[in-house]
């Protein structure tokens, strides 16, 4: 379901923040896939923030940065998200073939 979220927001023709903001998502997801889906449960939220401290490098900014692209377009990611949101020329597109097809 991720995928087809990220590759809809990628064909809807998103500014470039967007695609970045996207792209920066991706990368935050892939660093935190063991922490977010541990091969057996967490016994507490202590065992969970240990891991968070030993495994997850926050310290050279990387992922701070890929975060921050994502929380600064995060409210216009999600309108795309949510509610199907097209560029003004995907739309002129659809336009089209919608005027070529049912005149």
């Amino acid at each position: 379901q991720f995928n087809q979220m990220k590759q809809f927001v990628n064909d809807s023709g998103g500014e470039a923040n967007i695609v970045n903001a996207v792209a920066s998502l991706v990368t935050l997801r892939t660093q935190l896939l063991r922490l977010i889906y541990p091969v057996k449960p967490y016994a507490s939220l202590k065992d969970m923030i240990h891991v968070f401290r030993t495994e997850v490098d926050m310290q050279r900014g990387e992922l701070t940065s890929h975060l921050e692209s994502v929380t600064q377009s995060f409210a216009a990611l999600y309108r795309i998200i949510k509610g199907g949101k097209e560029s003004a020329g995907i739309k002129a597109c659809k336009d089209i073939i919608h005027f070529l097809s049912y005149g």
